[in-house]
């Protein structure tokens, strides 16, 4: 899971294979061959601190003007995503490129020709893409178990992030046979919906679809209100900590529900909207939450890609 993260996490370094540009300079192909190798015997022991540093040393390279330390820290970052990326599954490969790809359209062609065998393709920018062969309930299966693993522990640590592997995992659903409401879409097989997702859904039922409504799932998304994430306890409230601990396995599950999260609240959407669709209700009802399932995915595409 650690390798997941990792190379999603990566940003817009990593290129796949496309690194054409080591080709033309000698210097930076010499760094690049002594980094993979080194890179390579230690890649095994290496954590999450470690892309940590880089990217810190790659920002003061930045504030130093040092193009050249900046040029050969920005290399290793590239080596290390390169063979991460070699160590994952395909169906992840394709996630962490869908992470990097900012439009719409082109993750929808990256999930079609993935799904369709795979293979390498020529780049807008003249280089070659290498998209490996998934298919679309591996990439949407995977996407919903990193989001669920995000959204289970008390604060988010990555909103964007998160953004990304919601709007992923509704555009593969999409691409399935029977669509967002295609029954494999359930991976987490919960029967009764959260009561705090319940809770916001009521809330905005009644709220006509415009700015305001807009503005509220904007808040909710960016984790304020309903979705503000509980405060971090600091070394003073450890002792208090344990007491609260110990009365909380006593205390109902409810006093210590998680705040509304993106990935949940979109199911939670979907699961009721598929139910009007069972029973053939119309009207105002259903309208009103295919807006909000609508402008979510926007505003999260906005927090994830902006």
């Amino acid at each position: 899971m650690l390798c997941y993260f990792l190379l999603l996490r990566s940003g817009s370094c990593l290129q796949l294979s496309d690194v054409e540009g080591l080709d033309q300079d000698k210097e930076g192909l010499a760094i690049h061959l002594a980094a993979a190798g080194a890179i390579q015997q230690k890649l095994d022991s290496l954590d999450g601190s470690f892309l940590l540093a880089l990217d810190w040393m790659i920002r003061e390279a930045e504030v130093e003007n040092d193009d050249e330390r900046k040029e050969v820290l920005e290399i290793i970052k590239e080596t290390v995503l390169g063979q991460l990326n070699e160590k994952c599954p395909p169906h992840v490969q394709v996630l962490g490129l869908l992470c990097r790809t900012p439009t719409k359209e082109k993750r929808t062609e990256i999930l079609r020709r993935s799904a369709g065998g795979g293979g390498v393709f020529d780049t807008e920018s003249g280089g070659k893409l290498t998209i490996p062969f998934s298919n679309l309930m591996n990439i949407s299966t995977q996407a919903d178990n990193l989001v669920s693993s995000m959204e289970e522990k008390p604060r988010i640590k990555d909103r964007r992030l998160l953004a990304k592997l919601v709007v992923i995992r509704d555009e593969a659903r999409s691409m399935l046979g029977g669509g967002l409401l295609d029954e494999r879409n359930d991976n987490r097989g919960f029967k009764n919906l959260p009561s705090n997702v319940v809770k916001f859904l009521s809330s905005i039922v009644s709220v006509r679809p415009g700015p305001s409504l807009r503005q509220k799932l904007l808040n909710v998304m960016n984790g304020k209100d309903e979705g503000q994430d509980p405060p971090e306890e600091t070394d003073n409230d450890d002792v208090e900590g344990q007491n609260r601990a110990e009365k909380s396995k006593v205390s109902s599950k409810s006093d210590h529900e998680l705040p509304v999260r993106p990935g949940m609240f979109l199911e939670a959407v979907m699961k009721v909207l598929g139910s009007m669709y069972e029973t053939n209700t119309a009207g105002v009802g259903v309208q009103q939450l295919e807006w909000v399932h609508r402008e979510t995915l926007k505003i999260l595409e906005e927090i994830g890609y902006s």
